[in-house]
């Protein structure tokens, strides 16, 4: 019974990460797609398109509990280019620039 409360919580919580991500890219898709330019991601519109589908569709499924893990599964894979892009390349140009100017 706890377990499962605590599971049902665990998944809102995702969910709400998501689904929170994915509205806001409906909101404003401009300042979105002109931010994973800037982060140097290729073929933004597929990327923001995918990134839409993912976000929204997934987080309703694990708010539903429909397919569940197949989107769980897909929203991991999801997350690796957006790590790479979003927080491995970021880090590498900001440890390639010098502290205190050039």
């Amino acid at each position: 019974m706890i377990q499962d409360i605590l599971l049902l919580l665990g998944r809102l919580g995702m969910a709400a990460v998501f689904l929170h991500a994915g509205i806001m890219k409906l909101i404003d898709p401009t300042t979105t797609m002109h931010y994973m330019t800037l982060a140097g991601m290729p073929l933004v519109w597929p990327g923001f398109v995918v990134a839409l589908i993912v976000e929204n569709i997934g987080a309703l499924a694990l708010i539903t509990g429909y397919k569940m893990r197949w989107a769980a599964f897909v929203m991991a894979l999801f997350l690796i280019p957006v790590t790479y892009y979003f927080f491995v390349i970021p880090a590498n140009r900001r440890a390639s620039t010098p502290i205190w100017g050039s």
